[in-house]
């Protein structure tokens, strides 16, 4: 049995010893087995550490003086980095137990009572450990001032078993390193990879960067290199070399390069011919490549607008090709594409009029939906029961100002058209005649309308038809597990109104609003509010919930949703939170500006 130092003659000493089991929360495949309470933990006395105890000083019992305070602590540092160093787990509680009765002891220190004291039940927990910045090498310099930006059409990352992208991960978890080409890329070769250790106090390397190039493994079906490993009890960092010319030529560069996808056109199109490009003819286009569709009909024929379209390798979707100032053009995708088209007699070229797909409380038909230029339009307007006409105009493709509509019909420019229309309420103006008319001069109604609420987030409004000139007020309720630092509220006057901040005449309630003088409809929109606790990488997020996808931007950004196949699946541009249905299960890479996310439904 170890006695202390200093002791004072008289005064009544008491062991301390250790019960002879291993802590639950120890992994079997790493620490069970080398486990040793000499190693693992430290006893401190009254201030004081005590140095060249043994394990049978553990397990017999240590002097203690009754009334001193005992604390104990995880030695991290034991073996020097081997096996028995304990980087990797919090000290969490340990149990006394004297005849006196049990206590858990939970701040890891204790008064000494006037009996001799067992510990048992020691609780250790592993460790979040935090991913380093992934580096990208140009000439095997490890330094900060030599590291280069990431290399165009590659993203890499960290993932834990679900596929699921991570910044950090607990001791001994199974993880995997991704080195994922971006849409439209390939990677065709990697020339050097390696992953080094930063000790526990994230100040020196505990090694010199460790070679795993020929760790890495290749899914030869969605085109990506990864390397699995196991989560060690220090940070993580990898560098990615540009080239390993220095040690090992033979390597190369890694190389990552654009995919050429294949423009084809239909094998049954007769009477005119379509190629591709401005000035130069082309075969292949990259992905997001404007890609120009010279039509060029036989003599005495046309293109038969409805029937100029392409397909993507792999679905039967027919995609319009749209004409903007009298060139027709479209977007390549992360796919070949085969162009189709008609051509028909008669050498006049025809346009098309489509109806816009946000038109509420009414319905709006055209007659024909193909025509030359100057050919009559004819429309037909149904408005819902208790709604009338309000406006009626038409966007010619490629432009942004709204020609309006007199009456039902129009002349057709030389371009295709998009129809608009809003509908006003007036089921319920008190000053309608008997026969549903307006009474001349009589007040005018607007509505308040909900434009897009985000998920976790309710409205409501004192009243959703407004007299003109009156106020409305707009309660903001949000629900406790959802986030609102970034919560924004938005409100516009007219359907093609500019977005304001809702900040006008707050009440005594924060969550209350008032709008005032209102002479239009009035739209409200509220974005920004997400579940607590989901991933955040450079102020977007995004995370699966009930067969959905969710994603949310701070400002507004192009959101891409792509499937392991490359095909783009959802393309549209969004700010705030929004939820993407309909997709099947699987995998998916979310594509957000220039940031990229691998989320799995």
């Amino acid at each position: 049995m170890a006695t202390l130092s200093g002791a004072v003659w008289g005064q009544q000493n008491h062991t301390i010893k250790f019960a002879d089991e291993k802590p639950d929360e120890l992994l079997e495949e790493y620490d069970k087995d080398a486990w040793d309470l000499q190693k693992a933990i430290e006893i401190i006395i009254d201030g004081t550490e005590q140095k060249n105890l043994t394990t049978e000083d553990y397990l017999n019992g240590i002097s203690a003086e009754a009334g001193s305070t005992i604390s104990l602590q995880l030695n991290i540092d034991a073996g020097n980095g081997n096996q028995y160093r304990y980087a990797g787990y919090n000290f969490i509680s340990f149990t006394i137990q004297t005849n006196s009765g049990t206590k858990v002891i939970d701040n890891l220190s204790f008064v000494m009572p006037d009996e001799d004291v067992t510990i048992t039940g020691i609780t250790l927990q592993r460790k979040v450990i935090s991913f380093a910045t992934i580096l990208y090498i140009e000439d095997n310099t490890y330094d900060g001032m030599h590291t280069i930006a990431p290399f165009e059409g590659m993203d890499a990352y960290f993932e834990n078993a679900e596929g699921d992208v991570i910044t950090e991960a607990l001791y001994g978890e199974k993880v995997r390193l991704v080195l994922m080409p971006k849409t439209g890329y390939k990677i065709e070769n990697v020339a050097k990879v390696s992953r080094t250790l930063w000790n526990y106090d994230d100040n020196d390397l505990s090694h010199n960067p460790q070679d795993v190039t020929n760790n890495l493994q290749y899914d030869t079906e969605n085109g990506f290199y990864y390397e699995d490993f196991t989560m060690p009890q220090s940070k993580v960092q990898v560098y990615i070399y540009k080239a390993d010319s220095e040690f090992h030529p033979e390597n190369g560069e890694t190389t990552v390069t654009a995919i050429d996808y294949a423009l084809n056109t239909a094998s049954n199109i007769t009477n005119g011919t379509i190629t591709f490009g401005e000035e130069v003819t082309q075969t292949t286009a990259n992905y997001q490549e404007q890609v120009q569709v010279n039509v060029t009909p036989n003599e005495g024929y046309h293109v038969v607008r409805s029937s100029l379209y392409y397909t993507i390798e792999g679905s039967d979707e027919q995609i319009p090709i749209m004409m903007t100032d009298g060139t027709y053009s479209f977007t390549m995708p992360a796919a070949n594409v085969t162009v189709h088209a008609e051509f028909a007699e008669g050498a006049e070229q025809t346009y098309l009029v489509s109806i816009a797909d946000n038109i509420e409380h009414g319905t709006i038909s055209a007659e024909p939906t193909e025509a030359t230029s100057g050919t009559t339009i004819n429309l037909t307007v149904t408005p819902e029961e208790g709604y009338q006409l309000q406006t009626l105009y038409y966007i010619a493709n490629g432009k942004t100002e709204q020609t309006p509509i007199a009456g039902t019909s129009f002349e057709m420019p030389a371009s295709d058209v998009t129809i608009y229309a809003t509908f006003k309420d007036i089921s319920t103006d008190p000053d309608d005649d008997e026969q549903g008319g307006i009474v001349p001069d009589a007040p005018k109604y607007y509505n308040i309308y909900e434009d897009e609420i985000c998920e976790g987030v309710t409205v409501e409004f004192s009243r959703d038809v407004v007299k003109e000139g009156q106020s409305v007020l707009v309660t903001i309720t949000v629900d406790e597990e959802f986030d609102t630092t970034d919560l924004t509220l938005k409100f516009k006057r007219s359907l093609f109104g500019y977005w304001e901040d809702l900040t006008l005449t707050p009440t005594e309630n924060p969550n209350e609003y008032i709008i005032e003088n209102i002479y239009t409809d009035i739209y409200v929109r509220v974005e920004g509010a997400v579940p607590t606790g989901i991933e955040d990488i450079e102020g977007a997020k995004v995370y699966t919930k009930d067969g959905s996808i969710y994603v949310y931007t701070p400002a507004e950004e192009q959101v891409q949703i792509i499937s392991v196949s490359g095909a783009i699946v959802k393309n549209e541009t969004q700010v705030g939170l929004k939820q993407y249905t309909g997709l099947q299960r699987g995998i998916y890479i979310i594509g957000i500006g220039e940031q990229r996310f691998k989320v799995r439904l």
